[in-house]
């Protein structure tokens, strides 16, 4: 609740001499809200971006209790270990990124095989019929391959298709037979 209202009220102030921080710096100590920083014991704060491009931000943001105590050398051991959070937070984001591309291909791979089968065509021409079959139905192509291959499933399994399920995706329009 402090920070939310401490941010709020720096956000509502204008750059200048004697509210909040200049652009330029990196270290502050609050000017206008600082009533509430100093209610929590909060004197300093200096902070640093941790996202690369292209990914989600984030912010590591160390608060002291007195304004003096971000010198240099504290500034650079905050700067590095802020560059490691930074780098094992875009590690982390990757190993998901890569584990969802893995999971996603094998259901498309699985998905054009079993077109491949039915329907004697080439890799190409199965992962074709996927794409027009998504765009069709404006239906992400992972949850066109998704369905089909859970069909193939309920169906091997003696299940009939389920009613109340998902209809296929414009199997009139897409899918040859």
């Amino acid at each position: 609740m402090l920070r939310r209202n401490w941010a709020r009220d720096r956000a509502s102030t204008r750059w200048g001499p004697g509210r909040g921080r200049s652009p330029s710096s990196r270290t502050s100590r609050p000017r206008r809200g600082g009533r509430l920083a100093e209610d929590a014991g909060i004197g300093g704060l200096i902070s640093f971006a941790l996202a690369p491009q292209d990914a989600e931000p984030g912010a590591l943001n160390l608060y002291a209790r007195t304004g003096t105590v971000f010198d240099a050398t504290a500034r650079t051991v905050a700067a590095a270990f802020a560059t490691q959070a930074s780098v094992a937070m875009y590690g982390a984001r990757r190993v998901e990124q890569l584990t969802h591309a893995i999971a996603t291909r094998d259901v498309i791979g699985q998905a054009k095989g079993i077109l491949m089968e039915r329907f004697a065509l080439d890799e190409h021409q199965a992962f074709d019929l996927l794409v027009r079959s998504s765009q069709d139905t404006n239906i992400k192509l992972l949850d066109v391959s998704r369905w089909l291959t859970d069909e193939v499933t309920r169906r091997s399994r003696g299940h009939a298709p389920a009613e109340d399920g998902p209809e296929p995706p414009s199997a009139d329009r897409s899918f040859p037979g």
